[in-house]
C-alpha cells in the first residue's frame, strides 16, 4: 500500500462527491466498438461489431480508445487532445474539452453524468485524471503528479461508482521503471494499490459485479491476468506467445474481449475458448475494444 504521507499530499483540493450508479443496469451483451487501423488502406477510424463478428461497421473515421456509455447510447473517445463524444451509430461527433497537450481514455461513470480520463496541461506529456461532466462542464484535476512523479492513465470507473482504478505509470521510459494498477475513491480520497512487482500492469476493468479487476501484465511478455479488488487472488488467463492487452468484461459478466497481437479475440472468464472476433486486414490493426451495454429498467 501506497504511504499515508504519500497519500495526503496527492489529494487535491477540487473534489467532486462519488456518482451514484445509474437507475438502469444491464444484463445483456450489445456491440463491441473497437479502434481499427489499416495501414495502406485510409479506412482508420471507430468499429463497431456484434460478439459472434457480424455486421462489421465504421462508426467514424476518426478517434481512439473508444467506450460505451453505460445505457449503450453514445461513445465516448479521445482525438486530437480533446475527448469526444458521439451516437451509438456515430452520429454528431462533439468534442466536449478543450484541446490539452493530450487528452485519452475516457471512461464514463456509471449513471452516464461524467467522464474521467487523463490529460495534460502542457507540452511535457505528464498526465493527471480528468473528471468532465458528459456535457462537458465543470472539468476539474482529480490526481496531481508533481506529487507522485508519476503519470495516471486508463482510469475506470467500478460498478458501483465510489472508485476509479487506474495505473501509474513512470514519467521516464526504458529504464527500470513499471507500472502499476490503483484505484482512488471518486472524490480523490483513498489512493490504494492493487499491484506489486517489477514489470508493467495495464489497462484495468472492473467485472459488471465490481468484485474482481482483469488487467494486462508483462510478467510474461503480457497475458490477460484477473484479480480481486483487494489486489491478491491473482489468476492468469492466456499464455501465448503473442502479446494480449485491453481487456474488457461484457456486461453479463460472462466473458472478456481483448486485443491478442492487434487482433480481438474474446474468451470467458476462466479463460476458456478464446476465440478471435473480427478477420483484420493485411498490415492492419484492431485495438482498445469495449462492450456495449443493452440497458433494462429494474
Amino acid at each position: 500500500m501506497i504511504s499515508p504521507t504519500l497519500l495526503g499530499l496527492f489529494l487535491t483540493t477540487c473534489l467532486t462527491s462519488p456518482v451514484q450508479p445509474a437507475e438502469t443496469v444491464s444484463k445483456s451483451n450489445g456491440k463491441i466498438v473497437f479502434y481499427s487501423f489499416f495501414e495502406y488502406v485510409s479506412s482508420d477510424g471507430i468499429y463497431a461489431v456484434n460478439p459472434d463478428g457480424s455486421e462489421l461497421q465504421q462508426l467514424i473515421n476518426f478517434g481512439i480508445e473508444p467506450t460505451w456509455s453505460h445505457d449503450g447510447s453514445q461513445v465516448a473517445f479521445a482525438w486530437d487532445g480533446s475527448i469526444w463524444t458521439m451516437n451509438a451509430d456515430g452520429s454528431s461527433p462533439s468534442r466536449i474539452t478543450d484541446p490539452k497537450a493530450g487528452a485519452f481514455s475516457p471512461n464514463w461513470s456509471p449513471d452516464d453524468s461524467k467522464i474521467v480520463f487523463s490529460g495534460s496541461e502542457d507540452s511535457k506529456y505528464i498526465y493527471d485524471l480528468y473528471i468532465v461532466n458528459s456535457d462537458g462542464s465543470q472539468e476539474h484535476q482529480l490526481t496531481d503528479h508533481k506529487l507522485t512523479s508519476n503519470n495516471a492513465q486508463s482510469p475506470v470507473w467500478s460498478p458501483d461508482g465510489n472508485k476509479i482504478a487506474f495505473v501509474l505509470f513512470p514519467q521516464k521510459c526504458c529504464g527500470n521503471e513499471d507500472a502499476e494498477i490503483y484505484t482512488i475513491d471518486a472524490d480523490g480520497s483513498d489512493l490504494q494499490q492493487l499491484t506489486n512487482n517489477s514489470e508493467y500492469d495495464l489497462a484495468p476493468s472492473w467485472s459488471p459485479d465490481g468484485s474482481k479487476i482483469v488487467f494486462s501484465s508483462g510478467l510474461q511478455s503480457f497475458d490477460i491476468y484477473i484479480m480481486n479488488t483487494q489486489g491478491d487472488q491473482f489468476k492468469q488467463l492466456t499464455n501465448t506467445k503473442d502479446q494480449e492487452k485491453n481487456p474488457s468484461w461484457s456486461p453479463d459478466g460472462s466473458k472478456i474481449v481483448y486485443d491478442r497481437g492487434n487482433v480481438l479475440f474474446t474468451m470467458n472468464t476462466d479463460g476458456t475458448k478464446q476465440t478471435q472476433l473480427v478477420k483484420p486486414q493485411i498490415a492492419g490493426l484492431d485495438i482498445n475494444p469495449d462492450w456495449q451495454s443493452l440497458a433494462s429498467t429494474i
